[in-house]
Formats: C-alpha cells, sequence, structure tokens
C-alpha cells in the first residue's frame, strides 16, 4: 500500500473522512510515527544497506608527484593556521570531504584540517608551533591522513565493514586479493584498555573503533530579496510561490537540523533577477564566520568557521496556490543550468554558502528545483564516524589528473582501494501520496494498526486502543518469524578456559594471547 491508499484505509475504518488538508497531515504524522515505531521494533533483514566505504591512503608530496617532477613543499608560519604548498595538491582538493576534519602532520605535530581553501591551501584548528625561534618554515616531508571516516547520513548501525575478494589489482600489480574477511568492532574503552596506537598503518586494517559522532548544529531563520542580475532566469515564475529552508554543512558534508521554513512568492514582471537568500539567526545577526584571513588577527579556531550552508525547497507544493500538498519532502536546491545554453559540468553540485558568506543566490529555478535531488531525511545532526585500525595506508590503483579537452572529459586526481559495508539505515517519511513503506508488502497493515491505536488514544477511546495494539502484537510475532535477522551459532563440546583474568590482544595483529 502507498500512503494515499493507508490513508483510505484508517478513514474507512474509522468511518471519518473529512476533505481537509489539516486532517490528512495530521493523519500522515501518525502514520510516520506508527512506521518508524515498527522500523526500530527489531532489527530487520529488509532494513540493511549494502555499500561501499572509500579507503583513503596517507596524501604526500611524494605519493602526489607520482615521483615525477620537483617535490611539493609546504609553508606555514608560526603562530598561523594557514598552510600553503608549492604546487597543487589535487587528491586534497578533489576529496576535500575525506580529508577535511582528518590530520595534517607538520613536523612530527598533528593538527586538525578545519577547510581546504583552495588546491594549495587549507587551514587548521589551532595555530601552528615551530620550535627553535623560527617563525616560518617549509617542508616537502608534510603528511595528511585519513584517520576517521563518517558514515552514510541514513546510518543508524553499523553491521560489518569487511575486506572482500573484490577484483581489484594490488597496488597496481594486476594480482588478484585473497578475501580478508571482517573487521572486528572494537569498543573505544577496549581500545584505550589495550593501548592501540592510533598512528599505526597497514596495508589492510583489522578491526574498526566507533568514535563520538559528528555533531552539527541547527540552522535558524532567513530572509531574502530578488536582486537584478543579468544571469538570473526568474522571470518564468513570476506570481508564483516556493517554500525554502536551509541547514548548517560540516566539512564531511553532513547536514544538520533545518531553519524555519517560509513560503515566499515571486515579483511579477520580475525578469532578469536572482534570489538572494540572507541566512540569519533569531536575533537578525548574519550567519557566517569572521575568521577569513588565517594567517593575521585571533590564533584560533573562530565560531561557525568551517560550517558551510545548503538551501532546500519544499517539493510536495503547490506553486500556483503558495500551500503545501501534505507533509513538506525537502530537496536540495543545486546550481541548475541557464535555458538554451550548454549545461555546465557543475549543474547538479548544491548551492552553497561558504563559512564566512552570509547569503546563496538561485540563479535559474527550473533546473535549481527540479525534481530528484538529493531527499533531506529529518537527520538530528549527529553522523556516526569510525576509525579503521591500523589506519589503511596503501591502494590498490592510481588514478592522475587529467584536465579537459575538446573530446576528452576530465578525470580527477584518485586512489582507489574500497571495502564492503553493510549497515542498518533509517528510511525516508512518508510524504507524497504515492511514497511506499520499505517494509514487506504483506505487513503494510502494522502501519494501519499502529496509526489507529493512537488515533483512538487520542480520542479517548482505550477499548478499540487496546484492540488494534493486540492486533498489531499478534501480526508483529508473525513478522518477527519471517523477517528478523538472526545470526547462526555453531556450537563445540568441550572444555574452554581462560588462564588469565582478561584476555590479552597482540597490539598489531589483534590475536588472543591468552589462550
Amino acid at each position: 500500500m502507498n500512503l494515499n491508499q493507508i490513508r483510505e484505509q484508517i478513514k474507512n475504518i474509522t468511518d471519518y473522512s473529512p476533505d481537509l488538508q489539516a486532517y490528512a497531515n495530521q493523519l500522515d504524522s501518525l502514520i510516520n510515527n506508527a512506521y518508524f515505531n515498527i522500523w526500530r521494533n527489531k532489527r530487520w533483514n529488509f532494513a540493511e544497506k549494502q555499500t561501499f566505504l572509500e579507503a583513503y591512503p596517507d596524501i604526500t608530496s611524494e605519493r602526489e608527484t607520482a615521483g615525477v617532477g620537483p617535490a611539493i613543499t609546504a609553508f606555514f608560519t608560526d603562530g598561523q593556521r594557514l598552510v600553503t604548498f608549492s604546487a597543487p595538491v589535487n587528491t586534497l582538493w578533489n576529496k576535500k570531504d575525506i580529508y577535511e576534519g582528518n590530520i595534517i602532520e607538520l613536523n612530527s605535530r598533528e593538527y586538525t584540517i578545519v577547510q581546504i581553501l583552495a588546491p594549495t591551501q587549507l587551514s587548521v584548528a589551532e595555530p601552528i608551533r615551530i620550535t627553535g625561534g623560527v617563525i616560518t618554515n617549509t617542508i616537502d616531508n608534510w603528511r595528511v591522513k585519513a584517520r576517521f571516516y563518517t558514515l552514510p547520513e541514513d546510518c543508524i548501525e553499523l553491521l560489518s565493514v569487511a575486506h572482500r575478494d573484490i577484483p581489484v589489482g594490488n597496488q597496481g600489480n594486476g594480482q588478484i586479493l585473497p578475501p580478508y574477511g571482517k573487521l572486528y568492532g572494537i569498543l573505544p574503552r577496549h581500545d584505550e584498555e589495550l593501548g592501540l596506537r592510533e598512528d599505526y598503518t597497514q596495508t589492510y586494517a583489522e578491526a574498526y573503533i566507533p568514535i563520538p559522532p559528528a555533531i552539527v548544529p541547527p540552522a535558524e531563520t532567513w530572509d531574502h530579496i530578488f536582486a537584478e542580475d543579468p544571469n538570473g532566469e526568474w522571470g518564468a515564475l513570476s506570481g508564483q510561490y516556493i517554500e525554502l529552508c536551509w541547514s548548517f554543512m560540516n566539512p564531511t558534508g553532513q547536514v544538520g537540523p533545518l531553519s524555519e521554513e517560509k513560503i515566499i512568492q515571486v515579483p511579477g514582471q520580475i525578469g532578469t533577477n536572482a534570489l538572494q537568500v540572507n541566512f540569519k539567526t533569531f536575533d537578525n545577526q548574519p550567519v557566517q564566520s569572521l575568521n577569513s584571513a588565517y594567517g593575521v588577527g585571533p590564533g584560533t579556531k573562530r565560531n561557525l568557521e568551517g560550517l558551510r550552508k545548503v538551501l532546500w525547497y519544499n517539493a510536495n507544493f503547490d506553486r500556483v496556490t503558495g500551500t503545501r500538498l501534505g507533509l513538506p519532502q525537502w530537496r536540495q536546491v543545486i546550481l541548475g543550468a541557464p535555458t538554451g545554453a550548454i549545461a555546465p559540468a557543475n549543474q547538479d553540485d548544491p548551492v552553497i554558502a561558504a563559512d564566512i558568506v552570509a547569503n546563496a543566490k538561485v540563479y535559474y529555478p527550473a533546473t535549481a528545483l527540479g525534481p530528484g535531488t538529493k531527499l533531506y531525511r529529518e537527520y538530528d545532526g549527529q553522523h556516526l564516524r569510525i576509525r579503521p585500525y591500523p589506519r589503511i595506508d596503501a591502494f590498490d590503483f592510481e588514478y592522475l589528473e587529467v584536465t579537459t579537452a575538446s573530446t576528452t572529459p576530465p578525470r580527477l586526481r584518485d586512489f582507489f582501494r574500497r571495502l564492503e559495508m553493510r549497515y542498518y539505515y533509517k528510511p525516508a517519511p512518508l510524504v507524497l501520496k504515492t511514497d511506499t513503506p520499505e517494509l514487506p508488502y504483506e505487513f503494510h497493515s502494522l502501519i494501519v494498526y499502529g496509526a489507529l491505536e493512537d488515533i483512538y488514544n487520542k480520542s479517548g477511546n482505550s477499548t478499540l486502543a487496546e484492540q488494534y495494539r493486540r492486533k498489531q502484537e499478534k501480526l508483529l510475532r508473525q513478522f518477527e518469524k519471517r523477517y528478523v535477522d538472526r545470526t547462526d551459532l555453531s556450537y563445540q563440546k568441550g572444555q574452554f578456559g581462560v588462564p588469565r583474568d582478561r584476555f590479552i590482544y597482540d597490539q598489531q595483529s589483534l590475536r588472543n594471547k591468552s589462550l
């Protein structure tokens, strides 16, 4: 059943079907509440995703130049937070979402990368220190480390990370690797008890350690103007309405809770204009970091530094009347492309305002507000992260930077190695009439029973609420027998003992030395 069919079945059972959008919205909220309650009730085997986690090696001067040409040096000044490279480090620039928030090592000391500002520049979170009274330093033995990895935005629980026998070459030698198997999860407390080295590297990881999640703060409010701009194409939407909001985005590309949403009307006879959205706090202050110069001023990380802003529009919306068609479905606003022109390569990139800027412009609404863009999934701003142990400092393939030509598309500088990952995910809410629950079809009635229980509890009819609760429990038992993910166990007779009070692990191989 889709959302509309679930609605109609509930209205049929309750014998109450007013043609009111407000009532439909309340019903949709109860349906989604019942849907999510069922989803988090058990670890269902249909609630899993299988994908790949891209693993990236350390970036060094020798690795970036592939051993050809002069070394890339890093220049920095004592007390400042800016690192400038003598040549573009394309891997850093192309993989900002991996290396921002990770580590750069300078003079045997580690610093956290806040932003990669350009192919030749980055800023770090604390002032760089140089010993021996030296003011400036230029080195070629710098090292950028991908120590931490942020999991997908819809990840609730990580179930498996493994090196599998996917047919890729062994560091370009074309040798097929044997399966290395699953990486074991180690709790942070055990990591600390065992004293596992944080900077230990190997070709493959043996385990992973969950680390505290990345927290993205909630957005607040905004206002707007339509500014005259020769590139703007808002004339086709004259007199129509759109609903917008925004959110923060951290350096690794994860978003936080949404701002206050607003409906705005496009002025009539607007011509060539661009929509400018001004990001504000509730006390009417511009939302931007004040630290735009990393070589002067305060030597510490400033408020809001590294937090960019992205726009979202409501796709479940009537632009002619300016009314919602149900619960909002927020999709990302992209750059888009002008009509009658060759579409640029970055047309599908989101509209992003830098951390030092308090506004963003939308030029091409016909394509910027088009269907199919990234869906916002009602995140709470917490995003899970892990640390592979040992850190993976190897790759299977190396791709050099290739610039675009008339007959050749650009190829970005990149390294290839990936792990297979399986995780328990959070589904998108049911918003559009045709949205269908990601549950097996034969148990969609569970959502109906759960919503009916809430409806009758709300109206004070505890007898019918209890009746539908029992129906739900009975059907849920059948559901569990068929679709709960279980681990098979094998048993072996015999005595097992541990000669010491606790297990003792080898730090490098993680083998148990107690037995």
